[in-house]
Order: structure tokens, then sequence, then C-alpha cells
């Protein structure tokens, strides 16, 4: 794997860990592994149409302390709204 920033994740036991835990919470976080300066926070699902779907939120480094939380929560939220309405049968 190729290291971008010291920050990049490139221990093959440590990705293993990080992707269980993304399988978990639907989450992905960033924090400088491809670009010093911004991180990021992504998410993503299946849509209704069967399409598979991510949304991320990019920010600079210096505002992700204080709007990482509020970026997961979000993201969560709409991760569970189009999980369930795919998942609706129709009237």
């Amino acid at each position: 794997m190729h290291r971008y920033t010291v920050h990049t994740v490139t221990d093959p036991r440590w990705i293993r860990h990080r992707l269980e835990e993304i399988r978990r919470c639907h989450i992905a976080v960033d924090t400088e592994e491809r670009d010093i300066g911004i991180c990021a926070v992504a998410t993503g699902f299946t849509g209704p149409t069967g399409a598979l779907q991510a949304i991320s939120v990019v920010m600079p480094t210096a505002r992700f302390k204080s709007k990482r939380d509020a970026a997961i929560v979000g993201l969560a939220r709409i991760n569970r709204a189009v999980s369930d309405a795919a998942h609706q049968t129709p009237c």
C-alpha cells in the first residue's frame, strides 16, 4: 500500500481492524491519510434503486475536531433513512 502522508494506514492488521469498524458502524473517517490538511467522514449504502451510493463530508483539518462528531451523526442519519426507504414496500 502506498503511503501518501505520515497518517496513511499501511499496516494490514490495522486496516482489517478499521474495515471491521466501518462495516459495524457504516462510517469511515480519514484524518489526513490522503492529503495533509484535509479530513473526511463518509458513509456508503445501497439506495432505493439498488445502486451503491456514498456520501462524504470533506473539511480542512483545522475545522475537523469541532465538526467531526456532527458530520458522523448526520451521515449516520442519512444512512439509516436511505436504508429504511430502500426496504419499504410500495403501496
